[in-house]
């Protein structure tokens, strides 16, 4: 997923990429991950996904569409706790396999909290 995420300007549209990229793949990339996330090795998978995130957040600071102050390693697990559910749990509000839904439910949701 990373070159369609890093192909987008802001980091709403990059969260969201990632978030419809995952539940176009039916979340077979990120299964095996969670998988592991579930047994033994929780820290370390979590880790690796927060510091994919750390970038694209400092990034967004840079351009001023988060706060000076935004944690970036703890928004980076948020990120990936809110991805994960997008795979995990189903919607009720949201079709999960139409891009331009979970794309809007993204953007709408994540600027807010990180600003």
């Amino acid at each position: 997923a990373a070159p369609f995420i890093r192909r987008r300007r802001t980091l709403a549209s990059q969260v969201a990429e990632a978030a419809t990229w995952v539940a176009a793949q039916g979340g077979r990339d990120i299964t095996s991950d969670i998988a592991t996330l579930q047994l033994a090795q929780a820290a370390r998978v979590l880790d690796r996904w927060i510091d994919f995130w750390v970038p694209f957040l400092e990034a967004a600071r840079e351009r001023g569409e988060v706060r000076g102050d935004l944690d970036a390693r703890q928004a980076g697990e948020w990120i990936m706790r809110m991805i994960i559910s997008l795979v995990t749990i189903p919607s009720v509000t949201v079709d999960l396999h139409d891009r331009d839904q979970v794309r809007r439910y993204v953007t709408d949701h994540i600027v807010n909290g990180f600003q």
